[in-house]
């Protein structure tokens, strides 16, 4: 199968503890869009945005901390 690629392009930190105004940007190449994109933590909002991948993902409302993001294609590779 095609491998999918993902990769952190730009991250903005909480501004303050225990705030959920952060946010990541991820670069997605490879695969078969559409993508299902699926993260661990309850206050994510998931977006495709304009960036310079085939496929970029904003996930914004993020706490501070470590989250699991899986990137699925049309075909079900993750």
């Amino acid at each position: 199968g095609n491998t999918i690629a993902v990769s952190v392009f730009a991250t903005e930190q909480p501004s303050c503890h225990g705030d959920d105004d952060g946010s990541v940007q991820l670069c997605i190449n490879g695969g078969y869009p559409p993508f299902t994109v699926t993260v661990n933590a309850p206050t994510a909002v998931i977006s495709t945005v304009a960036g310079p991948c085939s496929t970029n993902i904003r996930l914004t409302g993020l706490v501070a901390g470590t989250f699991d993001v899986v990137v699925t294609d049309s075909e079900g590779f993750t």
